[in-house]
């Protein structure tokens, strides 16, 4: 997810270069991480190396790694970037700054 108030919109971008026999990953999106109803896979599929994922920056995801039974080969990759647009302007920034962030961090 794009730091909060820097970002107007964009998307995160998620492709996975490699996974390990022996390991099984899902991959969902939501609003909260008691909320990841999303699946970004058809019936809740897994995922395949080179799938290539793009998710609302005003989501959160997670991948879910489940190995198989007596596998020790579990490792996997993926990369990760955003495309989100430009930032707001000063001023906007300073208000966020200083109003509506929470005062010990997000």
């Amino acid at each position: 997810m794009n730091p909060t108030y820097y970002y107007k919109s964009g998307n995160v971008k998620i492709k996975f270069t490699e996974i390990e026999k022996g390991v099984k990953l899902y991959i969902n999106s939501g609003s909260d991480v008691r909320n990841m109803t999303n699946s970004l896979i058809n019936n809740n599929g897994t995922v395949s190396v080179g799938d290539q994922f793009t998710i609302d920056q005003s989501l959160n995801y997670i991948v879910t790694v489940i190995p198989d039974k007596n596998s020790y080969n579990t490792s996997y990759a993926f990369e990760y970037s955003t495309d989100g647009s430009e930032t707001y302007e000063w001023y906007e920034l300073y208000y966020y700054q200083w109003f509506l962030k929470p005062k010990y961090g997000y």
